[in-house]
């Protein structure tokens, strides 16, 4: 179901553009349209963001619950993380502050030393996480993930816009 579901995702994505290319006058040459590297750079980060968070909730809840097992789900998902953090710095390469939907404040662009550094430290952190989750030390991922989630409060204390709660 999922093989076959796939094959339709893929061919639905092959076929969108000469679908889009039928629509246009007959005898003008296509153009391609050129994206906006600053709006793409957003729905970059934002769907980057979103996976963060996907796998961030279970490790923390494995963190707080202190007789959870580090399963084999938990460790990819962790090592996910470190991937995903490895990333993260390809979705700031645009000065975006001011497009529609961004949440990163200027002060990315204006600040790119401490940005990179703080980048770095989540970069690092979620790669020991990944190490010691890799090594089944349970009771170190869950004392280690601390020091992951205060890269990201550090970070978005200056480099993102408040989020409504």
């Amino acid at each position: 179901m999922k093989l076959a579901a796939s094959f339709a995702f893929i061919a639905v994505a092959l076929l969108l553009p000469l679908a889009a290319q039928s629509q246009q006058e007959p005898g003008r040459p296509s153009q391609p349209v050129q994206p906006d590297p600053a709006a793409e750079s957003v729905k970059m980060r934002q769907g980057l963001m979103a996976a963060v968070r996907w796998q961030f909730a279970p490790i923390a809840a494995f963190a707080r619950d202190r007789s959870a097992e580090l399963t084999p789900e938990l460790v990819g998902r962790i090592r996910f993380l470190a991937n995903l953090a490895e990333i993260a710095p390809q979705g700031f390469v645009e000065p975006s502050a001011d497009v529609e939907g961004s949440n990163a404040l200027p002060a990315v662009w204006e600040q790119r030393e401490e940005f990179a550094r703080l980048m770095h430290n989540f970069q690092a952190e979620t790669a020991r996480l990944a190490e010691l989750a890799a090594a089944g030390q349970g009771n170190e991922v869950r004392g280690h993930f601390a020091r992951v989630a205060e890269t990201c409060s550090a970070c978005h204390e200056t480099f993102r816009r408040e989020m409504p709660r």
